[in-house]
């Protein structure tokens, strides 16, 4: 029996499917700008912990769809960042939410 990636292993892969730079959007179809997008791009990854993935990401979102709305509803800084459309800082803070995810789902065993 084949096991299952955990949440933590399929937040890792979906790392590499980040795009960094506006040049990575360009030349590269399996890179995206979103967790979510990213998440779902995981091969062999568990469509059971890829869901609860997502409903964890858009719970953390609260009523805001994206990552940019949610940035652009929180703050004054936070606002001015999303604001200038500077990829790689957005990028960089996108990592950053799925480090702090891993280590959350790395606590619980998952």
């Amino acid at each position: 029996m084949k096991q299952l990636m955990k949440p933590s292993t399929i937040l890792k892969a979906a790392k590499k499917h980040l795009v960094m730079t506006n040049a990575d959007a360009s030349g590269s179809s399996n890179k995206t700008f979103h967790i979510c997008l990213a998440v779902g791009s995981v091969k062999n990854a568990d469509p059971t912990a890829v869901a609860r993935i997502t409903r964890d990401i858009h719970a953390s979102l609260g009523n805001s769809y994206t990552y940019e709305e949610w940035l652009e509803a929180n703050g004054p800084k936070l606002k001015d960042a999303y604001a200038a459309r500077n990829t790689v800082k957005l990028q960089r803070s996108r990592v950053q939410w799925i480090d702090a995810m891993i280590a959350e789902y790395k606590k619980i065993g998952q």
